[in-house]
């Protein structure tokens, strides 16, 4: 099975869509943009009220480079979200932005609807 997943995820990281790879930092860069983030280290996970769940990527909330968004209709596809804390992972989807109001910082966001969307790397 995992050998079928990392199948997959070379296929759709190659010919599923056109996308940019890019470093975490630069994810500001890439609004709207479908891109690959190859080495992303995953520093803090958040459940946020059974809502969703959100992997902070380079740096802890509130200064993360952007964070992984799984929401709770996709739950059962990650029930193993947690084995992402403090590694390296790679990324593909596209790079959104969220601000829920102007007085707060925005935060940049990829949303994760499929396993084969991240990949874990060490």
């Amino acid at each position: 099975m995992k050998v079928l997943q990392i199948i997959l995820f070379l296929f759709l990281a190659n010919t599923s869509f056109a996308q940019v790879e890019i470093k975490s930092e630069d994810a500001s860069k890439h609004v709207g943009e479908k891109v690959l983030i190859k080495e992303a280290k995953v520093v803090g996970i958040y459940d946020k009220s059974g809502k969703m769940i959100s992997l902070n990527i380079g740096k802890n909330f509130p200064e993360q480079d952007f964070s992984i968004i799984i929401f709770k209709e996709n739950f059962e596809k990650f029930l193993d979200y947690k084995k992402f804390d403090g590694k390296t992972v790679s990324i593909m989807g596209e790079m959104k932005f969220y601000q829920k109001d102007t007085s707060k910082k925005g935060i940049y966001q990829v949303i994760l609807k499929e396993p084969e969307q991240i990949e874990v790397l060490n």
